[in-house]
């Protein structure tokens, strides 16, 4: 059986927008003062766990637009520190067509220097993420909210106890692509 990505109902507006593939504009929280980072829930409302094995209020599609949303997203390092340790196992390896990391630390040190390279870039989940058999693939676009002529690519990720064990980026028209558009997306 294959699954589908459907919105929630419990959703913010701007959540349910950024899902549909319209960028809000987000809202950086750096000095804590009560925002959720990027103007959504907080990872928590998502992800519950249990012990050490985690229950998802998400399908496993549902997962691959958090992971956009809350990881690759998220400006507050330390709700994506938790976001990360949330849903990626705790040796994850991560992969684009330049570059491979491993572990949470990897994953969180990558997401920065991909903030610092695109500052005010945002990851728009583009069309339903589908699943099956501990697989699924979201395709996305990068760049200003407001852009038309964003990055754009799929990710892969292999999901292991209802973690991502490993996740793998392609970038349309491959590594040479973004780089076309002013600056490589892998870094």
């Amino acid at each position: 059986m294959i699954e589908t990505w459907r919105p929630l109902d419990s959703a913010r507006p701007a959540e349910r927008m950024c899902k549909a593939g319209i960028a809000p504009t987000p809202i950086i929280d750096d000095n804590n003062s009560g925002s959720r980072g990027i103007g959504f829930r907080s990872i928590e409302d998502d992800i519950v766990m249990c012990g050490k094995s985690p229950t998802t209020s998400h399908a496993i599609p549902d997962l691959m637009s958090v992971n956009l949303l809350r990881i690759f997203n998220e400006r507050n390092r330390r709700r994506r520190a938790a976001a990360i340790r949330a849903m990626y196992a705790k040796d994850c390896f991560f992969a684009d067509a330049i570059q491979s990391v491993s572990g949470w630390d990897g994953v969180h040190d990558k997401v920065d220097r991909l903030h610092a390279a695109h500052p005010g870039f945002v990851f728009q989940p583009s069309g339903p993420a589908v699943a099956h058999h501990g697989l699924a693939c979201q395709r996305w676009q990068f760049g200003p909210p407001d852009a038309c002529d964003a990055i754009t690519g799929i990710d892969v990720a292999i999901f292991e106890k209802g973690f991502i064990k490993a996740l793998y980026v392609f970038v349309d028209g491959g590594p040479g692509a973004s780089l076309a558009r002013g600056s490589p997306l892998s870094v």
